[in-house]
C-alpha cells in the first residue's frame, strides 16, 4: 500500500487495502494484539490518502492511537517546509494551524513522537511569511528543541532551514549557510542520512535566493532537476525550489516553460504556498521576456492565493522588476511592510553577495576576510591580534596577503586607507 501510494496509484492501493481486509477476516492463527497491529497499520497507509487535510487523517490517527508503526519515513516526506504541506487552501491558513495544534499530539502518541514540533515549526513558518520575524524566530528556536528532544530530526531540519531564512533578515551569513552546515553534521551524527537531500534542498533555495547558484548539486541545476533523490509526494515543493534555481541563472523561458506543470502539480496535491511560488516565478519570468501583460496577470494570481491569508514573504524576496507591478496590487499597510521586508531582504542579499564575491572572485580565505574587515575600522595589528586571540605577526601575514590578492599597493598607512576603501566599494 505504502509503494502504490508513493507510486500515485491510489485504486490500486485502494484494491490492497480491501484485500487486506478479506485475509485478515478469513485469518485465525493471530492474538488480537497482532490483528490490532496490523489492522492499525494499514489503516496508517490509508490516511496518507488525505494527506494535508489535517482532520480527515486525524480521523485515523483517533483509530489507531495505541498502535506503533513498525517503520516510518521522514514526517515532512523529505521537504524542507512543513507550510508548503499543509497550507492547503486560500484564506484557511489559521484554521490550519489549529488543526494542526489540535491533531499532532494524537498522530505523535500513536507513532511514537514522529512529527513532535510540526504545528510549532508551521506556526513559525506562518509568522515568517506574513513577517512577523520576531515571532517567526521564538517559534522556529521552540520547535528546533521539541524536534530534537523527540528525535524527530525531519522537522528539526525544517526548523535548521527557517532559522537559516531568519538569518537572512537578522545577519546574514558571510560565506555559505552555517545554520545548515551545523545540520547536516547533526543528521550525520545520528545517521540520518536520508535527510541529507532535505538539506541540500534548502541550500539551492537559500543560494538562489542569493545569488549563489555556483555550488549547487548536480540534481538542482537545469541539466539534472531529477525527481530521482526526492519522495514523489513533495514534487511541487522540488519544482519550486529548482525554479527559484532557474531564475537566478537567467532561464527565463525554461521557468515560463514549465509553470503550467509546476501549478497542475500544486492543484493536484493543493500546496498552496507552492503555487504562490510558481506564479510568482512565473511573473518574473515573463517581466524579463517583455511579456509585461501576462506577467501582471501571474503576479494577481500569486496575490489573490497570498491576500487572505496575509502571506507577503514571498513577494518581498521576488526580483525587484516586479516592484512597479506590486505597487498597482498591494495598498496601506500591507504595500508598506512589503516595501519594509523587501529593504531588509535586499540589504542583507547585498551584504552576502559582497562577501561572496571577495571571497570567490579574489581568492580570500575566511580568516583573510575577518582580518582584512577588521583593518577597515581602523583596528591597528594588535587589536586585531587580541580580537581575534593569534599573534601579530600571524595578523601580519594574513594581511600582506590579502594585499597582494586584491593588487593594493604603496606602504604602511596607505595599504590600509586603500584596503578600508576597496571593502567600503566592493
Amino acid at each position: 500500500m505504502l509503494l502504490l501510494f508513493y507510486g500515485r496509484d491510489i485504486p490500486e492501493m485502494q484494491r490492497y487495502h480491501a484485500l487486506f481486509q478479506r485475509s485478515m477476516a478469513l485469518c485465525t492463527d493471530l492474538s488480537r494484539q497482532e490483528q490490532d497491529q496490523l489492522e492499525g497499520e494499514a489503516l496508517l497507509r490509508l490516511s496518507f490518502l488525505c494527506f494535508n487535510d489535517i482532520s480527515a487523517m486525524s480521523a485515523y490517527h483517533r483509530q489507531i492511537r495505541a498502535l506503533i508503526p513498525a517503520d516510518r519515513n521522514p514526517w515532512t516526506q523529505g521537504s524542507p517546509s512543513v507550510l508548503m504541506l499543509y497550507h492547503s487552501k486560500s484564506g484557511g491558513l489559521d484554521r490550519e494551524n489549529a488543526e494542526m495544534r489540535e491533531c499532532m499530539p494524537i498522530y505523535s502518541r500513536v507513532a511514537s513522537g514522529h512529527g513532535s514540533g510540526a504545528a510549532t515549526v508551521m506556526q513559525a513558518e506562518t509568522e515568517f511569511v506574513r513577517g512577523n520575524l520576531t515571532d517567526a524566530d521564538i517559534l522556529c528556536r521552540q520547535a528546533g528543541e521539541q524536534a530534537l528532544e523527540a528525535g524527530e530530526y525531519s522537522i528539526y531540519t525544517a526548523a535548521a532551514f527557517l532559522a537559516a531564512r531568519l538569518a537572512l533578515y537578522a545577519q546574514p551569513p558571510r560565506n555559505g549557510f552555517p545554520i545548515l552546515d551545523h545540520a547536516a553534521d547533526t543528521l550525520r551524527r545520528v545517521h540520518q542520512y536520508r535527510l541529507m537531500t532535505t538539506v541540500e534542498l534548502g541550500r539551492g533555495w537559500l543560494s538562489a535566493l542569493l545569488g549563489q547558484t555556483e555550488q549547487l548539486p548536480a540534481w538542482l541545476t537545469a541539466e539534472g532537476a531529477s525527481m530521482s533523490q526526492v519522495f514523489p509526494l513533495i514534487e511541487p515543493v522540488f519544482r519550486a525550489i529548482v525554479g527559484r534555481v532557474l531564475l537566478e541563472q537567467g532561464q527565463w523561458a525554461q521557468v515560463a516553460a514549465w509553470t503550467p506543470r509546476l501549478l497542475r502539480a500544486c492543484d493536484a496535491s493543493r500546496f498552496v504556498l507552492c503555487g504562490i511560488y510558481a506564479h510568482l516565478q512565473n511573473a518574473v519570468a515573463l517581466m524579463h521576456l517583455g511579456k509585461e501583460q501576462a506577467a501582471r496577470q501571474a503576479l494577481r494570481e500569486a496575490w489573490t492565493l497570498a491576500q487572505p491569508d496575509g502571506i507577503l514573504l514571498p513577494f518581498a524576496e521576488s526580483d525587484p522588476c516586479l516592484d512597479p507591478l506590486l505597487d498597482g496590487l498591494a495598498e496601506g499597510e500591507a504595500r508598506e511592510r512589503l516595501r519594509t521586508l523587501a529593504a531588509r531582504f535586499r540589504a542583507g542579499r547585498g551584504d552576502t553577495r559582497q562577501e561572496h564575491d571577495l571571497l570567490a572572485r579574489y581568492g580570500l580565505t575566511e580568516r583573510e576576510l575577518e582580518i582584512a574587515r577588521l583593518a577597515a575600522q581602523r583596528k591597528s595589528s594588535r587589536e586585531i591580534a587580541e580580537v581575534l586571540s593569534i599573534s601579530v605577526k600571524s595578523v601580519n601575514n594574513r594581511l600582506n596577503a590579502v594585499y597582494e590578492k586584491l593588487g593594493l599597493g604603496g606602504e604602511g598607512r596607505n595599504k590600509r586607507q586603500a584596503l578600508a576603501k576597496f571593502i567600503k566599494n566592493a
